[in-house]
């Protein structure tokens, strides 16, 4: 009579190495890798913001040294204005000059009264002042030729000189031309005596021309 084989026993399904880090400890702990991988990556993104920040303020800067130029500029201009005008004060005025003026004739009987009207503008007493004269009848013919002796004038004066014209009707004159300024000196001597250095006008309609 045989005897019967034990029964073998069922072999346990061999385990499976379980990693330490599965399970919820595993979820834990990748989750505490992953916020400190994180970390460097928020450093980064907030230091960012100081670098623009930084230039930002150049920016400004740089706009405000333009502004501060823009303000200077008008100085400059100013300055430079202002020196002009001081650089024209400088410069040599223009020589002064001599108004005579024809204000009025009067007739006396046989005798034309003139009124000439100066106006000492030279900057200095006038000692001595001749003037050649030369009258025009209203067709434009010579009447006659003389000369006036106008000083004294004081300096930047105005004084009024009459002289008679003997034999001769107001309403025949057409013209008086200064023809010549033969004399003029002051205190220390002889001036210029240019004729272009006299403003000739007149009230009526007889013209002072030179």
């Amino acid at each position: 009579m045989s005897t019967p084989n034990p029964p073998k026993p069922n072999p346990r399904p061999a385990e499976h190495h379980r990693s330490p880090l599965s399970g919820p400890a595993g979820l834990i702990a990748g989750l505490i890798a992953g916020l400190i991988l994180m970390f460097p990556l928020v450093s980064l993104s907030e230091d960012a913001p100081s670098d623009n920040g930084g230039g930002a303020e150049q920016s400004s800067t740089s706009e405000e040294s333009a502004t501060s130029k823009q303000d200077a500029a008008p100085e400059e201009s100013a300055e430079s204005e202002e020196a002009g005008p001081a650089q024209e004060s400088t410069a040599p005025d223009e020589p002064g000059r001599l108004g005579v003026e024809l204000n009025r004739l009067e007739q006396l009987d046989g005798s034309c009264r003139v009124y000439l009207v100066f106006q000492n503008g030279l900057g200095t007493p006038l000692k001595a002042l001749q003037l050649e004269l030369v009258l025009f009848d209203g067709q434009g013919f010579i009447q006659r030729r003389l000369t006036l002796d106008a000083a004294p004038i004081a300096a930047d004066k105005t004084s009024v000189k009459l002289f008679d014209l003997a034999d001769t009707q107001c309403d025949e004159m057409g013209r008086i031309l200064v023809n010549d300024l033969l004399e003029l000196a002051g205190p220390e001597g002889e001036l210029p005596n240019e004729v272009s250095q006299l403003e000739l006008s007149t009230k009526l309609e007889v013209e002072l021309f030179k």
